[in-house]
């Protein structure tokens, strides 16, 4: 699988670079919680490695229109531990955006996380879709399309500016439901 560096968010010019300042962070982080001997150093080194991993969203497809995503062991951990369950209540009260591949994998798109959670103004957004009979690609995929009212942003990309009210993304996710929702 092909690598990007994103160079707006990480000034290194290739991935040779990217690896070893990745690496050296790592090492100056893990030295950091070895010396507070941190819980969770006691489990066996690779099962550690393999949780910090699971935390990076993953390439996929949409991610050009509606990615990265996060796998629903990332997201139990940044909602703080809960299980599978309850994040799969999350998603069915669309309180959590989730979207299912083909082959039946629950991601969710990076975008509606802030901090340990989801968005305060994007769960506000998504309330609108509960009671819509549409998946989680017809959400994802409205987030991501530049509105004409939102001076041609994005409604993820307007919420994302907290500068910006949310009343008009939520206007328009009501407007888009109630399209949605009839016959």
């Amino acid at each position: 699988m092909a690598t990007k560096v994103r160079r707006d968010v990480c000034p290194v010019r290739d991935r040779a670079e990217y690896k070893a300042a990745l690496m050296d962070a790592l090492a100056t982080g893990v030295d950091s919680l070895v010396a507070e001997d941190a819980p969770g150093l006691g489990d066996d080194p690779r099962a550690v490695a393999a949780r910090m991993i699971a935390a990076v969203p993953r390439a996929h497809v949409y991610d050009d229109l509606v990615g990265p995503f996060y796998g629903t062991d990332a997201v139990r951990r940044m909602l703080g531990g809960v299980s599978r369950q309850a994040v799969h209540d999350r998603a069915s009260r669309r309180t959590l955006l989730q979207v299912r591949t083909s082959d039946g994998v629950s991601l969710y798109p990076a975008f509606q996380f802030e901090g340990d959670g989801v968005s305060p103004r994007v769960r506000r957004v998504l309330s609108a879709f509960r009671d819509v009979p549409v998946d989680g690609w017809a959400v994802a995929t409205w987030f991501s399309v530049p509105a004409v009212d939102l001076d041609g942003l994005t409604p993820r990309d307007w919420l994302g500016d907290l500068h910006r009210d949310d009343a008009m993304v939520l206007a328009l996710a009501q407007r888009a439901a109630i399209r949605w929702a009839a016959p």
